[in-house]
């Protein structure tokens, strides 16, 4: 169900499990993360890192950001995963001119877009420009973003897909290709996965390894989106320790975790540094792109959706 409301005429504009595709396509979110990234690296996007509020086994998560001069805003989270459908997330998008309220977008969606479209930029500049088959392990909506994040800036021969459900890898490789112009094959293992992937989406919720190192290929990027901490990796450290060039999203989520990231103590170059750098940052062998988040830029994301959304408010 979505709703758009709006409690004056320039009052705030509110946006309930809305679908993302409704006010913008895919390729648009890349657009415009990668300038957000181009912000970050002019000192223009705030992306400090986030503050989470202990609550016995679980707790809240908060991430803040803002692009000077133009928005500012934050994300609050549960770590419990929410049965079905039910929203686990808020945003909240200020306007810098009088800090009023600009809109609240309560769902996961918005969350899941923009780490697609992070996934999808990382695929533009760290990718063998020769990559022909995308590897997808996970079936789940973040798998979903990351495909399409993945085609908005590569062309695939196909896509190959593989979660441990037979049933809901099959319904995903089926949408996915009546919905996206890749043809999306079903694989038995995660191994046949691996083994024929040239770009590999990792997005499980999975806290141990669904892989082995000696799996891939020797040039293969890697999209590790899924849990990443030395208490639980869907990736083993063997395989960030195998690459050639190691990227994160958020500089400021690397230095905050510490050693409790699985890649630590190993040197991450940033995402918005790799792209200014284009092209000469394609080193030879590995690369793997570690998804922590990039405070702010889901703030800035939404903003981009609710301007789009007030045109169909009536004034």
């Amino acid at each position: 169900m979505s709703r758009i409301g709006q409690s004056a005429p320039r009052g705030p504009i509110v946006l309930v499990n809305a679908s993302m595709d409704k006010f913008l396509h895919m390729w648009e979110a890349v657009a415009l993360v990668r300038g957000f990234l181009d912000s970050c690296h002019r000192g223009k996007l705030l992306s400090p890192p986030r503050f989470m509020l202990k609550l016995g086994e679980h707790g809240l998560v908060l991430t803040a950001g803002a692009v000077l001069g133009r928005c500012s805003g934050l994300r609050v989270y549960h770590t419990r995963t929410p049965q079905g459908d039910e929203p686990s997330q808020l945003t909240v998008v200020f306007n810098d001119d009088d800090g009023s309220i600009r809109g609240i977008f309560v769902g996961d969606e918005l969350g899941e877009w923009r780490t697609g479209a992070l996934g999808g930029i990382a695929v533009s500049v760290m990718s063998p420009p020769e990559a022909r088959v995308l590897g997808i392990l996970g079936c789940g909506r973040q798998a979903a973003t990351q495909l399409a994040g993945a085609l908005a800036v590569r062309t695939f021969e196909h896509a190959l897909v593989y979660c441990r459900d037979h049933d809901r890898r099959k319904r995903f490789a089926s949408k996915m290709s009546m919905t996206t112009d890749v043809d999306v094959r079903v694989a038995d293992t995660a191994k046949e996965v691996v083994e024929r992937a040239d770009v590999l989406v990792c997005a499980t919720s999975s806290l141990e390894p669904i892989l082995d190192e000696a799996w891939l290929k020797s040039d293969v990027h890697i999209n590790h989106i899924g849990p990443k901490l030395t208490s639980g990796s869907e990736l083993p450290r063997a395989v960030h320790a195998s690459a050639a060039l190691l990227v994160s999203d958020a500089p400021e989520e690397v230095a905050r975790l510490g050693s409790e990231l699985v890649s630590h103590g190993m040197a991450h170059r940033s995402l918005a540094e790799i792209l200014r750098d284009r092209p000469s940052s394609r080193l030879t062998g590995r690369s793997v792109y570690v998804s922590l988040g990039l405070a702010g830029t889901e703030v800035a994301l939404a903003r981009e959706v609710f301007d789009r959304a007030a045109q169909e408010v009536p004034s």
